[in-house]
């Protein structure tokens, strides 16, 4: 099993491989162990959102993990130069704003 961050649409895997990028093997027990405390470690990351305000509206936006500044995903034209007007502690939550739960689907 290969597992690590897609580079398109199409989900395939950048190369070479980032940093959260892993490989393993073992039963279907063991590799669904392995998968679970890969997506724990990245649910438990800080996400911050950025944001560049204009006079009358939010023109770019920018979610990313707070301890790397690595992008998640992009709105809008981002300057190449200057910091963001605001920044917003998405995860873990401010205190006193309630907590994040993850709930399973239905089938």
């Amino acid at each position: 099993m290969r597992a690590g961050k897609v580079s398109d649409h199409l989900y395939h895997l950048h190369a070479p491989p980032a940093w959260d990028f892993f490989r393993a093997s073992g039963t279907p027990e063991e590799l669904a162990e392995r998968c679970a405390d890969w997506f724990e470690s990245l649910l438990s990351r800080p996400v911050v959102r950025t944001e560049w305000l204009g006079e009358a509206a939010t023109y770019a936006t920018r979610w990313e993990f707070a301890d790397t500044a690595e992008a998640l995903v992009a709105s809008g034209v981002t300057p190449p130069e200057g910091p963001p007007s605001r920044r917003v502690r998405v995860r873990p939550r401010p205190a006193g704003q309630g907590r994040t739960e993850l709930r399973r689907l239905a089938p």
